[in-house]
């Protein structure tokens, strides 16, 4: 094994499979958790994907977003970062509420903590940021371009955008901002922005992603006709080593989705009622026809195609794998 990459927030679901996925290409593992407790929930997790590993493979510091204790020792020695930890809160204020930077600072200031560790160490070349499409396709500017969405947009924010949308919008223009202003022309910066993720699991932990897959297995009564996209996490993962090691892909932002047209809640449930009917008995989707479907925020993944070489999963293919999961882990 040659070289050591942090991955920032090794218990999250995205951060797992960029785990995973640099290990199997030879990579040794540093990561960060807010407790050393959660060390042996990521060592679990990670070998539940087949792989063998320990202490000589990952290595775990103590870090916190919310806190310059620790960074400088998480990223020491290491020429690449991914920064894939983002702070959550529990209870997500509502739009426009005097609360909102409840949720707004904790990301910008975890951000730029991350990036002034990775400026201030000699041996740090790039940082890939995961960000989110919610830093391009929200807002009512986004509506109705006649257009797919793609990487040079940007979420305009106004009165419809929740405080977790103008987090990301902030933080990621903050971290912009950071490499423009402050790293001397030294620090490169690639941003990732994946819609709704989907796959398998490697934990007992969901996401709000998985959160539809299981609501929908279990029975839910509305199913609201509005498409989103869909990424597989292991192809979240891909790219994020693709934007590592990939020179061309300094300074660029990656919008990450499958090349399916779009996906809906009601496409979700037919898809498990379809190929896994054992577990699809209080799946109740109503029919909906096409002209139904409220067609927002299309995007395209041509420039990731392109530039990285990536190839997305089809989103049944990931929509699937989140359900056998969840069986699997008996979580249903």
């Amino acid at each position: 094994m040659s070289e050591t990459v942090l991955v920032t927030g090794g218990s999250g679901y995205i951060a797992l499979f960029c785990i995973v996925k640099l290990l199997r290409e030879g990579y040794r593992v540093r990561t960060t958790v807010r407790k050393l407790s959660r060390k042996d929930q990521v060592l679990k997790a990670v070998r539940n994907s087949g792989l063998a590993v320990g202490d000589a493979e990952i290595e775990f510091v103590e870090a916190d977003l919310s806190s310059d204790n620790g960074w400088s020792d998480a990223v020491k020695g290491c020429k690449y970062i991914l920064h894939v930890a983002s702070p959550v809160p529990p209870f997500p204020p509502k739009p426009n509420q005097d609360d909102e930077e409840e949720v707004i600072r904790p990301a910008v200031d975890g951000t730029i903590r991350v990036l002034k560790a990775a400026r201030d160490d000699t041996n740090v070349k790039r940082v890939v940021l995961t960000s989110s499409n919610a830093a391009i396709g929200y807002g009512k500017a986004s509506e109705n371009l006649g257009r797919p969405l793609t990487e040079e947009d940007w979420t305009i924010i106004d009165e419809t955008c929740s405080a977790y949308v103008k987090s990301k919008v902030i933080a990621e223009k903050s971290a912009w901002d950071f490499i423009e202003k402050e790293s001397s022309g030294k620090l490169e910066l690639v941003v990732v922005n994946p819609t709704a993720v989907f796959g398998p699991l490697l934990s007992t932990e969901l996401s709000a992603s998985i959160d539809i897959v299981k609501n929908v297995i279990k029975g839910i009564q509305t199913y609201p006709p509005i498409s989103f996209g869909v990424v597989d996490v292991r192809d979240v993962a891909d790219i994020h080593y693709l934007a590592m090691i990939t020179e061309e892909a300094k300074g660029n932002r990656f919008l990450t989705i499958s090349s399916d047209k779009y996906t809906t809640m009601s496409h979700i449930a037919n898809i498990i009622k379809e190929n896994i009917p054992e577990i699809s008995h209080n799946i109740t989707p109503p029919p909906i026809h096409p002209d139904q479907i409220i067609l927002t925020k299309s995007a395209s993944n041509e420039k990731a195609k392109k530039l990285l070489g990536w190839n997305p999963r089809p989103a049944a293919e990931s929509i699937l794998d989140s359900a056998k999961s969840l069986v699997s882990f008996n979580l249903l």
